[in-house]
């Protein structure tokens, strides 16, 4: 609670950004960075779509390796590029924060902005200032339990297979407001168990420097 009545102080009132609401499916059924980032583009007047994106994302290529129980064993690093099926044809995982920060750095050159590690209420002022983010997050918003480990040919995995990537575009007091790429729907969700996923998440989040909207 004392966490909380600090962010109530530090950001007040509500913010909302009109970002373009894109979804994922039916084309991108693991493509929900690409398209988070596709929205986030968009919002600043670079019309660049979800597929477009989708090809251009750096990949590793490392095939799944799974034992006889199914579990995965070793498979690519998302650190390094978009591990699997960006399109659900074949099993897919998804992609961190670095590889999506160049290739934000592709169509907004030396305004990519690689966020992760921040603290909280520093997102927050970020969006306050006009400027959507790319957060890491989870499928049902929330922390889960079902994590895993997989060996990949640069180190160690650790992840959910229930990562999940939005765009955050405001807040009330007691609510973060997010584009979902996989409902393709503006969701209200409580800061509390948002927040917590983001951290669990590894405290992911990619924006632009400066947004091309507050100077017009």
């Amino acid at each position: 609670m004392g966490k909380q009545r600090v962010l109530a102080r530090t950001i007040r009132g509500s913010v909302l950004l009109h970002a373009p609401l894109i979804g994922q499916l039916p084309q991108l059924k693991n493509g929900c960075e690409v398209t988070s980032l596709a929205m986030l583009l968009q919002y600043e007047h670079i019309h660049v779509t979800k597929l477009t994106l989708a090809q251009q994302i750096t990949h590793d290529t490392t095939p799944l390796t799974t034992n006889r129980d199914g579990q995965i064993i070793r498979w690519g690093n998302p650190n390094e590029g978009f591990v699997g099926s960006i399109s659900g044809r074949g099993p897919g995982f998804g992609v961190f924060h670095h590889p999506l920060a160049l290739l934000l750095a592709r169509y907004e050159p030396h305004q990519a902005l690689d966020l992760t590690g921040t603290d909280w209420n520093h997102l927050l002022q970020v969006v306050k200032s006009g400027r959507p983010v790319i957060v890491w997050t989870t499928i049902p918003l929330r922390p889960v339990t079902n994590w895993m480990t997989w060996t990949s040919p640069t180190g160690p995995v650790h992840t959910t297979l229930a990562e999940h990537t939005v765009l955050l575009v405001g807040y009330t007091q007691t609510k973060v407001v997010i584009n979902n790429p996989l409902t393709a729907s503006i969701q209200f969700v409580q800061i509390s168990s948002f927040r917590q996923s983001w951290i669990q998440m590894g405290r992911q989040a990619v924006t632009i420097a400066s947004s091309a909207r507050n100077t017009q």
